[in-house]
């Protein structure tokens, strides 16, 4: 009779080195688990997320709604004030001998540096010609000029060519002051005349002032002024006032 002892000696040899390998690989898994779980880390709360804020740089500029250069009524002197009138309408008029002037002022703030422009300006009307412009203007109310060069004189006066520095404006101490005053006056005794200025062009003349009124002749003045933001550096020679 056969025996399968030897056969089943080798077998049961075998499955004890498998249980045995399986038993160690277990061994191996729980073990490295359990030391994994053990490893040191370094760690640090860093405290609360970061966060920044910023809004957007302010701007605020203003400058005189109209010109108001002239007035429905002058007094003796030729100005818009007085007492005794001399000049009396019920809208706005200009006459030989009338004068008046106009300030015009930056006010606001801003937070960025900029640079001011005369973005719009005309002069029209009637009253002035070619060969005949009898209303003069002045930023000093010493030296006259006629209303041609009135844009140019204009922009000598607000610096437009400079950089405006960010800050506060007005006519307060500590405020960056852009200010200009704007005269203006129709000359009423030709024989005060100091010739034509230079210009070529008759100041006044009796006849065609006369005609002027006899005609309503009129004269029509618009300004518009432009502050753009710059990226250049200010001009130093801005400052505050004291």
């Amino acid at each position: 009779m056969q025996k399968y002892t030897y056969k089943g000696g080798e077998t049961m040899k075998m499955n004890k080195k498998i249980i045995a390998l399986v038993a160690l690989v277990f061994g191996v898994v729980i073990t490295g688990y359990s030391v994994a779980g053990t490893y040191a880390k370094y760690t640090s709360n860093l405290g609360s997320t970061k966060t920044d804020y910023a809004r957007a740089a302010k701007w605020a500029l203003n400058a005189p709604n109209s010109l108001d250069l002239f007035a429905n009524s002058y007094f003796v002197g030729g100005t818009k004030t007085g007492s005794d009138t001399i000049v009396k309408s019920t809208e706005k008029v200009i006459a030989p001998g009338t004068k008046g002037q106009v300030d015009i002022v930056i006010t606001g703030e801003v937070e960025t540096n900029f640079n001011l422009s005369i973005e719009n300006f005309t002069a029209t009307g009637s009253l002035t010609s070619e060969d005949y412009k009898p209303i003069r203007f002045s930023l000093d109310n010493e030296k006259w000029f006629t209303i041609d060069q009135l844009q140019t004189q204009l922009n000598t006066a607000l610096n437009t060519s400079k950089v405006y520095p960010a800050g506060k404006y007005g006519n307060n101490s500590g405020e960056y002051k852009v200010s200009v005053t704007l005269y203006w006056h129709w000359v009423f005794d030709s024989s005060n005349l100091d010739g034509d200025n230079g210009t070529g062009i008759e100041i006044s003349k009796d006849d065609k002032d006369t005609e002027a009124a006899t005609n309503t002749k009129d004269i029509n003045i618009s300004l518009i002024l432009k502050a753009t933001q710059s990226n250049q550096k200010a001009d130093p020679t801005i400052i505050p006032e004291e």
